[in-house]
């Protein structure tokens, strides 16, 4: 991931700020501009001993297993529009929790294959999910079935694109194949 101040980062760490009382721990995986203020963020906060920046990792099988170790992902960016990275959580059974003004939410099916909560600190629902280990289970599992989309499900769609892209090129360009 990118770590920018326009992921809502700083909201993630206020977040957990007011919970560091629970038992957590929170991995950032990715680099971006901001990384420097972020650990200066994290340690103001007091949660060096909570949050663990991991940075680029390029290796798939690592990243599989980090989103499967993972009871929820917090994803509050209202900056994205389609993220792969909610689809790669939901491939491994691992819910997002996302803020309702996302466009990226629109795939959220609240309390069904993924959580939406307000843009406010005082309503984001980190505490009542980690308290509810079997919803979260729940939940991460129809995130799987209903988010997350294998190759096999994709390539059809894949192909057609590709075909259209083709014939609106060869039309605009007045070419004919016999």
């Amino acid at each position: 991931g990118q770590h920018i101040w326009e992921k809502n980062i700083g909201f993630i760490l206020d977040a957990l700020a007011l919970i560091k009382g629970k038992p957590f721990h929170r991995f950032m995986v990715g680099t971006g501009y901001a990384v420097r203020e972020i650990r200066h963020k994290i340690g103001q906060l007091g949660l060096q001993d909570r949050v663990t920046m991991l940075g680029n990792i390029h290796d798939r099988e690592r990243l599989k297993k980090i989103d499967a170790a993972a009871d929820l992902f917090l994803f509050p960016s209202l900056y994205d529009n389609a993220p792969l990275v909610v689809r790669e959580a939901a491939a491994m059974h691992t819910p997002a929790l996302m803020l309702q003004e996302a466009t990226a939410a629109e795939v959220i099916k609240p309390d069904v294959n993924g959580f939406l909560t307000p843009n406010d600190l005082q309503a984001y629902k980190i505490t009542y999910l980690l308290e509810h280990p079997k919803t979260l289970q729940k939940v991460g599992d129809k995130a799987s079935t209903t988010i997350s989309r294998s190759w096999e499900n994709v390539i059809d769609e894949v192909i057609l694109r590709y075909r259209d892209i083709q014939e609106s090129y060869k039309l605009k360009h007045g070419i004919i194949v016999p």
